[in-house]
């Protein structure tokens, strides 16, 4: 019961950063994108996935070999499920991240919401 009332004070908290946020850029012009922004974030996004993938390659996939296996005994009760918190929050800080930086590249955050449901 007190870990569900960690994680509603949780949820409230960091809430109240994506409610407070306004649109400043409402009436102004549209915005133009930075090409040496964009360059630098795609470049640091694409060498951050490439060195992650090659870091799973060699502490996951390296080793010795099972047969695929699925332990309902213990996968769903080892943690009391709190990997999926972690999933949850860490889902929820890397688009809060890229958001940010999309938006310090130049690009507008109604756009291509609007294109995405067109």
């Amino acid at each position: 019961m007190r870990f569900s009332a960690y994680i509603i004070a949780l949820m409230v908290l960091t809430s109240a950063r994506v409610v407070s946020q306004q649109d400043t850029n409402a009436n102004q012009m549209p915005p133009t994108i930075d090409p040496v922004r964009l360059g630098v974030f795609g470049g640091v996004t694409v060498a951050g996935f490439v060195v992650g993938h090659a870091l799973v390659n060699d502490f996951w996939w390296k080793g010795e070999k099972v047969p695929f296996h699925v332990n309902t005994t213990t996968d769903y009760t080892y943690a009391l499920n709190a990997d999926k918190l972690g999933h949850m929050v860490f889902s929820y800080a890397a688009s809060t991240v890229y958001s940010d930086l999309f938006r310090w590249c130049g690009m507008d955050s109604q756009l291509p919401l609007g294109r995405a449901l067109a």
